[in-house]
């Protein structure tokens, strides 16, 4: 943590406490990565994809329900089969285009950080169809 700092201060860069969460899941880690500038939206890194939810971003003492979008991050390695008819553009760029991407609806049963939540996870415009529950690492 004092390394991760020593470097944003060396280039001038700022880390928000709350991108420093990271929940558990059976599927694996999932770490609140960034907020988007000039957004709503808050960005979770989840193995090979990010989830990108909607209302979120600074929000530390209140949270409750949110939906959102996941996008796969290293599309050339998937199966082109997988791929969704429409392609949709990742939030925060306007060139960053991919055909693997779904729906996200996370609740958080915890109001504060850190707090446990499920989510709903979909492929494409299916509703969901996979649930996971994350429980915050504390450290």
């Amino acid at each position: 943590m004092k390394l991760m700092l020593l470097i944003a201060v060396m280039f001038g860069l700022s880390i928000p406490v709350f991108a420093q969460e990271i929940w558990v899941t059976e599927e694996g880690n999932v770490l609140y990565e960034r907020d988007i500038d000039g957004t709503d939206i808050a960005v979770f890194a989840f193995e090979d994809s990010q989830f990108y939810i909607e209302g979120l971003a600074g929000n530390q003492t209140d949270r409750g329900s949110y939906q959102g979008v996941w996008l796969a991050d290293n599309t050339q390695d998937l199966n082109p089969q997988l791929a969704c008819s429409v392609s949709i553009v990742r939030p925060g760029t306007r060139d960053e285009i991919s055909a693997f991407w779904g729906t996200v609806e996370i609740t958080f049963i915890d109001k504060g950080v850190p707090g446990i939540w499920v989510g709903y996870i979909g492929t494409c415009f299916d509703g969901p169809d996979t649930q996971i529950i994350a429980r915050p690492v504390i450290r």
